[in-house]
Order: structure tokens, then sequence, then C-alpha cells
């Protein structure tokens, strides 16, 4: 069943708010160390709930039977509606069409014939029915047993409570296991459950790839929650499953995951038959709860790894680890002394050095620049690994009344209204040098001419180093 949960934003903030002004602050946090902080708090940062003006969120309050189905209803993305005959929802209450929707979807009937109750507070045992009405779970009065309260669950509710047992969408109390059937549910209990029924199911597969440390091959894969990694496969002919004998019935090794995870990383075997694309089918792998539905196909890659640890972000900007295209960044007119001082190795036994094209080591006093290369390196282990330096360019202008201003750290020039191409050009400098400068058409990266004028419709590239380029956007004026 597909969730939209962009929906959810906005009835949860109806639901679980106040209006806010912009100006509040939030002066209090009402649900640190609370059971429930880490939804609660995953709920907020998504954006999915607001807390209340003070910052509060009132973890310990409840829940209207009419709120509740409102909410359901946004998560499941419930349209259509039926007619109802329940004489306590009237057409101009807030809830009516809410109500319709879920009353046309099933999950929930009234109190009788006629009375829906909206403003009652919701109890445990009738979320339980709501919720196992949804993800259509089937009636297990045994469930219950696992409740030491489970004599005072309801006849009416029994097979519900037990189904959401068994499923873990609603669980009892630590504190003793009871389920306290006819107490009201809370807020905290409701974007719990609410969050359990959005992640309910098998688990799904959504990224694999091969990667290879010290000749050993590994194969990652990432669930959108977590499983149980022992029972990833029922025994190992399941891995040949795979479409296109990738694998070629090698035993896998799965020591390397631990025992409930949403990344496993799998080691396989010494005679593992690899290929340049893996293709992972529907049905493929199975886990303790059944079947993973999935379809993949990624090209062989090798994982990322962490080599570098960044000191001074004033001097280098950025790291790129894959190790197909190591690249480090650093400001223009950087020594070499104070590149090699802005990082660190994260590995013991590895040492910087910057080198020329022509692989020999630069001086420290030496500027920085494009055709050189950071070399990390384990010379015990004889062990090498180049980054490209990529010197970003501070560029500056020559002549203010044309190009008005060069923002270097959001890449836009402010240009003045009815400038040609020639004149913005000739008005850039730049103390790195700088390979090629142009002004493209934005959609169609074609060379304006000189005699153009200049617009928002272009943009000003720059390349250094014969292989590094940049682009910046044009704001006239």
């Amino acid at each position: 069943m597909v969730k939209k949960l962009i929906t959810i934003l906005l009835v949860f903030m109806m639901i679980f708010t106040v209006m806010i002004p912009t100006n509040a602050f939030a002066e209090s946090n009402d649900y640190e160390g609370h059971w429930a902080e880490d939804t609660i708090q995953s709920w907020l940062d998504l954006g999915y709930i607001e807390g209340y003006p003070d910052g509060s969120f009132k973890p310990e309050g409840f829940v209207k039977r009419a709120e509740f189905v409102t909410m359901v209803n946004s998560l499941f993305d419930f349209t259509e509606k039926s007619d109802i005959a329940f004489t306590d929802v009237k057409p101009t209450d807030w809830y009516y069409e809410e109500v319709q929707k879920a009353f046309n979807a099933g999950y929930i009937s009234g109190m009788s014939s006629t009375k829906f109750a909206p403003e009652d507070l919701l109890t445990r045992e009738q979320a339980a029915i709501i919720v196992s009405n949804l993800m259509e779970l089937e009636g297990n009065i045994e469930g219950t047993s696992v409740f030491t309260d489970s004599n005072k669950i309801s006849d009416w509710a029994k097979e519900h409570v037990g189904a959401t047992a068994e499923a873990k969408l609603i669980i009892g109390y630590d504190v003793d296991n009871t389920f306290r059937p006819q107490n009201n549910i809370k807020r905290a209990e409701a974007i719990t459950i609410l969050n359990r029924t959005m992640y309910y199911g098998p688990p799904t597969l959504f990224f694999a790839e091969i990667y290879e440390v010290s000749g050993i091959k590994y194969l990652y894969l990432l669930f959108d929650e977590e499983i149980n990694v022992s029972k990833l496969f029922a025994n190992n002919s399941d891995f040949s499953k795979l479409t296109g004998q990738v694998w070629g019935g090698a035993k896998v090794d799965l020591s390397s995951s631990d025992d409930f995870d949403d990344e496993v990383i799998i080691e396989l075997a010494a005679n593992t038959v690899l290929s340049k694309e893996i293709s992972i089918s529907p049905n493929s792998l199975i886990d303790a709860s059944g079947e993973i539905n999935a379809e993949i196909s990624s090209t062989l890659i090798y994982i990322y790894e962490d080599n570098l640890e960044i000191l001074n972000e004033d001097i280098v900007t950025y790291v790129n680890e894959d190790p197909q295209n190591y690249i480090i960044e650093t400001k223009d007119t950087v020594k070499i002394s104070d590149l090699i001082g802005a990082i660190k190795p994260l590995k013991d036994g590895y040492e910087l050095r910057v080198l020329d094209v022509n692989g020999n080591i630069v001086l420290n006093n030496t500027l920085v620049n494009n055709s050189m290369v950071l070399s990390l390196f384990n010379e015990s282990e004889n062990i090498e690994k180049n980054y490209k330096i990529s010197v970003v360019p501070r560029l500056s202008s020559k002549n203010i009344s044309i190009v008005k201003e060069v923002d270097n750290e959001y890449l836009n020039l402010t240009v003045k209204n009815g400038a040609t191409v020639g004149q913005v050009i000739s008005s850039i400098s730049s103390q790195t040098t700088l390979d090629s400068i142009q002004i493209l058409d934005y959609l169609t990266d074609k060379p304006m001419d000189n005699s153009k004028i200049v617009d928002e419709n272009m943009m000003l590239y720059i390349e250094v180093g014969g292989w590094d380029y940049f682009y910046y956007g044009i704001i006239v004026e």
C-alpha cells in the first residue's frame, strides 16, 4: 500500500499544534527522556508534526476519535466518501468528511448505527481495531495471551488486539506487560502506532552494491528498515536465486553484519563469480517475515571509505572519497604546507605529500594548482591513493561599472544592464589561471557571441586545470 507521507504534514500540524507565531521561541522540551522521544523528535524534524508555541509537545495528552481517523485518512490517502447516518456527526462539523472517508474505507464503525462519538477520547482497544482493519490482519485471540491483563480486554476487541500484538504494531507497557485496553490513547502512543504502520510489512531493499577491500569482496544491501540478518537467506542455495546466476552459487558469510540492521554487509566466498551489473528481481531475497519485493540494477562499484579528515574548512572545502575519482577541493592561493596542515589521515601509518604532473614531490612553499595531486601513502604496506586537487578560483571584478559584484560563495555575478558578453568576460579576473572563460546559454550550453547583451538566461563558465569547471549564475541590474 502506497503511503503518501507528505500529506501527513498539514493534518498533523492541525491536530497536534496551535498556530505558532513566527517569532515564537521554544522554551521547553517536555518529551526529553520520554519513551517516545526518538519518534517524536523524528516526526518534528521531518515536519510531520509541530509542537506548541512554548516548545512543548504534551506527549501524555489524549487524542479524540475524530482526530485519529483524520490522521489515518491522511496517512493512507483515503479520499473516497460514503453517506453516513450518525446523528452526532453534522455536515457543519470540521470532521464530517473525515468520518465519511473512514466509514467508506471500512476500518472503523460507529459506537452504534447512529452514534460515532467523534469527540470521545479514543481507547487503546479501539485503536487496535482500527489498526487491525487498516493492515488487514488476521484475527488472533490467542495473541492477547502475552498481556497480563488480557482478561480485561473486551470480547469484541480481543481478536484485533491479539493481531496487532502479534504484528508488534501495538504493544504492552514495559513496566508490567499490561495492555490497559480501556485507557485513552495518548498523543505519543498515537504517532508511535502510526509510525509503525508506515513501516509494517516485508522490508524493501532499495540499494545494493559490491565493493572490495584487501582482496575480499562484499555485497552491501540497504533496506528501508531493520531486518533479521541471520534469516536473510533460508539457506545458502537461496543466494543463487539472483537473476543471471550472478553469484555462481557462492556461499555467504553473514558474520560481518549485526543481528538486526537496515544495512547488511555480506562477505562473499572466494569462488563468487561477479558480473559488471547486479540485478535483483522481486522475491529473490527472503527474510524471516516473508519475501522482499525489490527490483534493483546497479553497476559494479566500490564502496566509499573515509580516508581524510578536514581540520580547516577555510582551506580545504571538500573531499570526495569515491575511489574511482578521489578529489580534494581547496581555496585558491593556498601553499602546499597549508594544504597538508588542513587535513589529516584517519588511519595510522599514512602520510601526505603533493606531487606534480611528473610524480615529483612539490616543495611546501609552492602554491597549490590544479595540475597537482595529493598523495596519501603508506610506505610499509606499499599503498598509495592520489587525490586530484581542485583549486576553486576566486573571481573578482576589474571593472565594477560592468561587473558590479562577484559572489564566490553562491557562485553568482551581478552585471550592469546592457553589458555585452565581451565586456563582462574582460571585467573578470582571477588569481588562479583560468583555462577557459565563456558565457553560455543556460539551456543549451552554447557559447554566446561577444556582442550579445548579457541576460539572466546566460551563465558564466570557467575551466581550470584542464578538467575542473564551475558555473556562475548571472543577475542583471
